[in-house]
């Protein structure tokens, strides 16, 4: 909306004119946003050296930093303090703060379901799968779709005209490069089985035009199968819907972290918005 308010001083030629431009916040803004930084079991969740966020970072929950982390965005916190495993500055933790620090902030609350986004998924220009469903993207504006209720098995489809796309009943399985805007939403979780890019990537070209939304009431999972340094262009959100699944956490995390060697850098171009850190 945009606010417009003129003054004229009284009985002179003095005038102001104020535009103000008010909209509603978008969870994607954040590079980074929670409402808990802890393990189910509360086990504390540590940023260390080998993280580093660009963008706006939130959390309602107190950060706990081990190491040299970076922030280069501003840093907001509804805690009163940081928790450092060795507190500053003689127990070498040194984050950088580059965007500036603020405590004491006000909490955001998040939601729990995605109803605008399942009413324009059922609409005439949405796409509504039923059951476990497997989308990949494509570079040409299509997508492959795989979708056992229908019978489908990578079936070429467009994009849906107004962007939105729901897989209710099971979990959407996303991969590829899409080329257009697109929002994929889930009743269950959201797995991302490979690398998921733009086809104009905006690191290259800030004025590529393409955009993806991943939204599960449930988690986002990477794929324990998922190549080494996967790369996701997409703001992706994992809310907590308890009313659609029973055992579920809204968190952003990788398949079996804890089994296994370490498969190299994760790269997020977006954003990550979780209940609960993963």
């Amino acid at each position: 909306f945009t606010i417009s308010v003129a003054g004229q001083l009284n009985g002179t030629q003095v005038s102001r004119m104020v535009n103000l431009v008010v909209r509603t916040e978008s969870f994607a803004r954040y590079s980074y946003f929670t409402n808990s930084e802890r393990l189910p079991d509360g086990t504390r969740i540590w940023f260390t050296t080998r993280d580093s966020l660009q963008g706006p970072v939130h959390s309602n929950d107190q950060f706990n930093i081990s190491g040299n982390p970076v922030f280069n965005g501003p840093m907001s916190s509804s805690a009163a303090s940081i928790n450092y495993k060795n507190p500053p500055p003689t127990g070498g933790n040194n984050p950088q703060f580059n965007g500036g620090l603020s405590l004491n902030a006000s909490s955001v609350t998040l939601p729990l379901s995605v109803g605008a986004l399942r009413s324009a998924a059922q609409s005439a220009g949405g796409s509504w799968f039923t059951g476990n469903t497997t989308i990949t993207l494509q570079s040409n504006g299509t997508m492959l779709v795989t979708n056992p209720a229908l019978g489908w098995t990578n079936q070429r489809t467009s994009l849906p005209a107004n962007g939105a796309i729901f897989v209710n009943g099971g979990h959407a399985t996303v991969s590829g490069t899409l080329d257009g805007q697109v929002t994929i939403g889930t009743s269950h979780n959201v797995i991302v089985a490979n690398n998921i890019r733009y086809a104009d990537d905006p690191q290259a070209n800030p004025q590529s035009n393409d955009a993806l939304g991943l939204v599960a009431e449930g988690n986002v999972v990477i794929a324990q199968a998922a190549p080494y340094d996967v790369q996701i262009q997409a703001s992706v959100m994992a809310l907590d819907n308890p009313t659609t699944q029973a055992l579920r956490d809204g968190s952003f995390t990788v398949e079996n972290w804890w089994q296994g060697p370490p498969k190299g850098i994760l790269s997020i171009y977006g954003g990550i918005i979780q209940v609960a850190r993963g």
